[in-house]
């Protein structure tokens, strides 16, 4: 099982199932598939910006960022959505004390319920960007993890288990 920060919220999972209810099983299975088909023809400049914007579109996330390792920060490649949130491409994120960090080091996703109290978060850096909840998977090659797909949402309990295995897939 997945390790889950903060406070699980029954209401969020409520909230996301209800959000994802519209869409039948197989219409999900075949927008998934659709989605990784577009990722893959996508050309080589623009697959991060493409992955971003359909995880985005998939999950219903605030913002949905894409970045790669550099040192110990992962530096923001691509972004769809939170323009509001003040998340930015080239915007470095610290691997110590956030989900991006614990995804790459486990080369697990990760799924945070609550932002503002999960320890395995900056809540200060949650605080400052809005963000009340997020999924990350890590972004694997043959070596091990590269960087991070991550989802964000300003509503805490926004993500459940559902989403974290969708930006996996992505």
């Amino acid at each position: 099982m997945r390790t889950v920060g903060g406070a699980r919220s029954v209401a969020g999972d409520a909230a996301a199932r209800t959000r994802r209810a519209s869409l039948p099983v197989g219409a999900l299975l075949a927008r998934i598939g659709a989605v990784q088909a577009e990722i893959a023809a996508a050309p080589p400049d623009r697959v991060l910006g493409v992955a971003a914007r359909l995880t985005l579109e998939l999950v219903g996330a605030d913002a949905v960022l894409v970045g790669i390792r550099e040192g110990q920060d992962v530096l923001t490649q691509a972004r769809a959505g939170g323009h509001e949130l003040g998340l930015a491409v080239g915007d470095g994120i610290p691997l110590e004390g956030t989900l991006a960090g614990v995804a790459i080091r486990t080369g697990e996703p990760q799924l945070c319920s609550d932002a503002s109290a999960d320890p395995r978060t900056d809540a200060v850096l949650n605080a400052q960007h809005g963000i009340g909840s997020s999924v990350v998977a890590p972004l694997v090659q043959e070596a091990g993890p590269v960087g991070v797909l991550s989802a964000v949402s300003s509503r805490q309990g926004h993500f459940d288990e559902t989403d974290l295995r969708l930006v996996e897939l992505c």
